[in-house]
């Protein structure tokens, strides 16, 4: 696979349908050589910028509607449609409403789908584009998760990567 990603400019690692990264190839590598297959992304288009000077973020949407925040110095010049990552480990789940947080992106949605290994535990939120996210098998059992649950998630602007 290494051989392959050194002969491309960008790349999708799919593992049974879902991307597992997406990007330019050496960082694609680099990436998956720190991380390993373990990795819980999130990669998805996103369009329609609606910048806001007053407070440095940009909104844009994935196809389905849903808004993110992204920091408008980050996208400057950018061509749309972008791809974007946000890392499972990088989501904040709460089984209640947050309120005074710094960070832009609030999405809330059921739990769709909750699997656990070694330790470790994937829920997958029904958000109008569905959002995976990696927690501790503890924290999921620690606040009391189970399917068809409503859950909020919270992801800071500087925690998604722009992948271009």
């Amino acid at each position: 696979a290494a051989a392959l990603l050194a002969l491309s400019s960008r790349a999708i690692v799919l593992r049974d349908g879902s991307v597992q990264a997406y990007g330019w190839s050496d960082e694609v590598l680099h990436e998956r050589e720190i991380s390993g297959d373990d990795s819980c992304l999130n990669v998805f288009e996103v369009e329609k910028p609606e910048p806001d000077r007053a407070t440095g973020v940009t909104r844009v949407r994935t196809a389905s509607g849903m808004p993110i925040f992204l920091p408008s110095d980050r996208i400057r010049g950018a061509r749309f449609p972008l791809v974007i990552r946000i890392g499972g480990e990088e989501i904040l789940l709460f089984t209640q409403a947050p309120s005074a947080l710094s960070a832009r992106n609030v999405l809330h949605g059921p739990i769709m789908e909750l699997t656990s290994a070694d330790g470790a535990a994937d829920v997958l939120v029904g958000t109008p584009t569905p959002l995976r996210v990696r927690l501790t098998e503890a924290s999921t059992v620690d606040l009391g998760l189970k399917e068809g649950q409503t859950v909020w998630l919270a992801v800071r602007t500087r925690s998604i990567a722009v992948l271009g």
